[in-house]
């Protein structure tokens, strides 16, 4: 028997914006799509909004959490869309502020790709590509 399961992928960030529409693109092309967000009520929302997708809650500076979602199966595509912006003036940031940006958009994308990459059925035989898409303006 062959396996008939749809790739998966997981989109973060994807309760709403540009995440939603990334998810709402993979399910249209064949995907299982995760949304995970920490706004666990609007995440059930848009998977219900796109009918074949499920919600994840999912802090993503919980490095366990993240281990986690990354073990459930072999992911095919992760979207690191979550990010936090502070746009308070430098002179109003206290390095607090600054590191929770830093931790967010920086150390929690480094984590789950790591995470993601770990449990890659593909990790052995297949090249391995990272993107980060640049929006525009």
């Amino acid at each position: 028997m062959t396996n008939t399961l749809p790739p998966l992928a997981l989109v973060t960030g994807a309760a709403c914006g540009i995440g939603k529409a990334i998810a709402e693109r993979l399910t249209d092309q064949g995907f299982e799509v995760v949304i995970i967000d920490r706004d666990g009520e609007a995440a059930q929302a848009t998977a219900s909004a796109i009918g074949s997708a499920r919600a994840a809650v999912l802090d993503l500076l919980d490095g366990a959490a993240a281990a986690h979602a990354a073990s459930e199966r072999p992911v095919a595509a992760l979207v690191n869309n979550a990010g936090i912006f502070d746009e308070r003036s430098i002179f109003e940031l206290s390095s607090a502020d600054f590191r929770r940006m830093y931790d967010v958009n920086v150390v929690a994308l480094f984590a789950l790709s790591q995470a993601i990459a770990a449990h890659a059925a593909w990790r052995q035989d297949r090249q391995y590509r990272l993107a980060r898409l640049p929006r525009r303006v």
